[in-house]
């Protein structure tokens, strides 16, 4: 398949005739990348969401043992709870980012993100 047809593949998926479902596509370089947070509120068991937190994120290459420079930690958009950034990848292969998640200066968690060998058919 052709890369101009990516994202009409992802829309699309086999409904639309493409080999697969895609959900996640990812590039050698910069990738744009949007996060939403949310919290459990106290005693209510509803989600809202997580405004007021700061991100760091940190790909690494596990085959290679090492990390990649350029990536832009995801910064608030405007949108309550929801974060935009870049996640660079300095080689093809295997990633996983770790996403810090803190609030006040004091981390309050932790995600982790798997980003398989980018091929598509």
């Amino acid at each position: 398949m052709h890369n101009a047809k990516l994202w009409d593949a992802i829309l699309r998926g086999k409904g639309g005739g493409y080999p697969a479902d895609i959900k996640l596509a990812y590039f050698m370089g910069g990738n744009p990348i949007t996060v939403a947070l949310h919290e459990i509120g106290s005693g209510t068991g509803v989600a809202q969401p997580l405004g007021d937190a700061t991100l760091h994120a940190v790909p690494y290459m596990p085959s290679m043992g090492h990390g990649s420079t350029g990536t832009v930690d995801p910064v608030p958009t405007g949108t309550p709870g929801v974060y935009s950034g870049s996640l660079f990848f300095s080689m093809a292969g295997d990633w996983e980012t770790t996403f810090a998640v803190a609030r006040g200066g004091a981390e309050i968690g932790r995600f982790f993100l798997i980003e398989g060998q980018a091929r598509l058919v």
